[in-house]
């Protein structure tokens, strides 16, 4: 192999684990990423998920190709071709002002939008030195290229089921014990439509659901002062909480274990619906819904 063939198969295979890299990082934090597309307002929740996991087959497919070799030229130019429309994208991030983590290595990997723009074009330089990749494995190719797609689909969409598939049908709630907090908050039982929601500070599915539940009422217009919290933590513990999801502080109470866990049947978080002091929708992160919102919220 000659010295430019080295150096063109050196910066394929390199790009190449950089793909791979990036897909797994958003794989691991696949539902922040979703809840990152979903709070531009372009999509709805539905289509966000799936727009999420589109991306990570991409990658992972592109990744692999340029990995392996197997239609290495087509990759490249993929490969191209997905990291000009990022760069478009953090250069709108640039431009409006947006300097929160751009999710290029998901959630746990920061990464602002000028650097990782900067690191794009080292990467669309590397490529340029790949143009012209060997593909291998020759006639062995069309059996390999399916099980890569194959894996690429399952990775992205089998392996963490998309919103909406997979979901308990309904949330734990204990009305008797919701009954019992109603009579120690009577605004709970005011007229028109409300929203309540039981979590803790340190919970994971909460602060997901809290940031879902976030989008989706803002997107409905739903009045602020009609969100009501009741909080299993802190001060100190609900502060960092806010700082982590970059939710708006909404009225709320301090709640004991007992009391709240009681209303949730022991299961964390709790969303409900109210209106007229009547419950008329209840979920959980895993069956958050938004179509139920906005229906709720009269949005259509």
């Amino acid at each position: 192999m000659r010295i430019n063939e080295k150096i063109s198969c050196a910066c394929r295979i390199v790009i190449g684990i950089a793909f791979i890299v990036s897909a797994v990082l958003k794989f691991i934090s696949l539902e922040s990423f979703e809840l990152y597309i979903y709070g531009f307002d372009w999509l709805n929740m539905a289509l966000s998920s799936y727009a999420a996991r589109a991306i990570l087959a991409a990658e992972m497919l592109i990744g692999l190709s340029l990995v392996s070799g197997v239609k290495a030229r087509w990759a490249v130019r993929a490969a191209l071709l997905v990291l000009f429309f990022f760069s478009l994208f953090l250069l709108y991030l640039i431009v409006t002002g947006n300097d929160g983590n751009c999710h290029c290595f998901g959630e746990h990997f920061e990464l602002k939008p000028l650097p990782s723009l900067g690191k794009n074009l080292v990467m669309m330089l590397l490529l340029g030195g790949a143009w012209r990749a060997k593909e291998w494995f020759g006639k062995i190719m069309k059996y390999i290229l399916p099980v890569m797609v194959l894996w690429a689909v399952v990775f992205a969409f089998v392996l963490k089921a998309p919103y909406g598939f997979g979901r308990t049908k309904v949330a734990k709630f204990s009305p008797e014990k919701y009954a019992a907090l109603v009579e120690e908050h009577t605004d709970l039982n005011q007229s028109g439509k409300q929203v309540v929601a039981l979590f803790s500070t340190h919970c994971k599915h909460c602060k997901m659901a809290m940031r879902k539940l976030e989008i989706s009422l803002r997107r409905s217009a739903f009045p602020k002062d009609r969100i009501q919290w009741f909080v299993l933590g802190n001060e100190a513990s609900l502060s960092e909480f806010l700082d982590e999801t970059g939710v708006e502080p909404r009225r709320y109470e301090i709640l004991d274990a007992r009391t709240l866990l009681g209303v949730t049947d022991g299961a964390i978080p709790l969303i409900l619906l109210v209106e007229d002091g009547v419950v008329k929708e209840r979920m959980s992160n895993a069956t958050f819904d938004e179509g139920a919102i906005r229906d709720f919220c009269g949005v259509k």
